[in-house]
């Protein structure tokens, strides 16, 4: 869990999405992000500060552009530095930095991850520092009402929105980590050694957990 949502590297990658927030009705915009979707929107279209939102289906394009981004900026992770010798992949270092790896990364890691992210976005930065030091809540005690609900409905929104979410990204120009690079690819399209050395896990990535919990 505390990988597929580690806060320190959040700052880095909401700033796109937290401005567009900002762009217009912020309690509208913020209602799209936690659904994903029109739902319920329909009390929130007549907002004072912003009586000329733009049409939701262009609305929620934007956002599925700006969401997408935000994950595959944070799916970059971190490399080493100081006594990190592996540095931090929160999805594994194939997901770093491969669209094909990318596109395959379970519904729940992004799930998760957003459902984390969304707090920062409805706050103001200067209290981003003060949320990125709030630990999880331990699996075995029971949860915060509102904090549960926001983990189950974003899931839900999610698993329904996934396809639509990627499909507007690749619209507006969203290319995430590029073309795969031919030098780690064989000509029949499998992965090579150098692609096989990317690979290798280390213990603060998604490739460590899976590979020790089998």
């Amino acid at each position: 869990m505390s990988r597929c949502s580690n806060k320190t590297l959040f700052p880095a990658c909401v700033q796109s999405l937290w401005k567009w927030v900002r762009e217009g009705g912020k309690q509208l915009r913020l209602s799209l992000l936690f659904n994903l979707d029109v739902v319920g929107i329909d009390e929130l279209t007549d907002d004072d500060e912003h009586p000329e939102e733009k049409d939701t289906r262009e609305l929620l394009s934007e956002m599925a552009f700006e969401v997408v981004n935000a994950l595959v900026v944070y799916s970059r992770g971190k490399g080493p530095s100081g006594s990190n010798v592996y540095g931090f992949y929160p999805y594994g270092k194939e997901g770093s930095w491969s669209t094909r790896a990318f596109k395959k990364i379970p519904t729940a890691w992004f799930a998760l991850t957003f459902a984390e992210m969304y707090p920062f976005l409805y706050r103001d930065t200067s209290k981003w520092k003060e949320l990125g030091k709030k630990r999880a809540y331990p699996m075995t005690n029971l949860w915060p009402h509102s904090h549960l609900i926001r983990y189950l409905k974003i899931q839900r929104a999610f698993t329904k929105q996934r396809t639509f979410l990627f499909k507007e990204y690749e619209k507006n120009g969203g290319t995430y980590h590029g073309k795969e690079s031919e030098r780690n690819m064989s000509s029949k399209g499998k992965v090579n050694e150098d692609e096989e050395s990317l690979s290798e896990a280390s213990d603060d990535s998604m490739d460590f957990y899976m590979m020790s919990s089998m």
